[in-house]
């Protein structure tokens, strides 16, 4: 397989572009919209009149609350990352998958 968006660049050498470092881009990249569509879909359900009269967020405080919830999202996923990270070093994948 050839990659042609390193063509100017001759000091890297060929055998770096390889099927592995296709495969890490297209993982990385179906991680990332799998996220993205994740935070777009709390979002989305933040705005639903049906969410907002279960949980009486109809004053003027609703958007910071909401905002919070969103920021508390990317939180917990960033710091379950690296819990997760200790947990396999630690008892292995299996473990943290369960």
């Amino acid at each position: 397989m050839v990659f042609a968006f390193n063509s100017g660049d001759r000091s890297t050498p060929p055998e770096v572009f390889n099927n592995k470092l296709f495969l890490v881009v297209v993982v990385a990249t179906c991680g990332s919209i799998i996220f993205g569509y994740d935070l777009a879909f709390i979002g989305g359900v933040f705005s639903l009149p049906s969410f907002i009269d279960r949980f009486n967020l109809e004053d003027q405080n609703a958007s910071a609350i909401q905002a919070h919830m969103v920021n508390s999202f990317q939180g917990g996923a960033f710091f379950g990352v690296m819990v997760v990270y200790f947990v396999n070093e630690r008892w292995g994948r299996r473990f943290a998958l369960l």
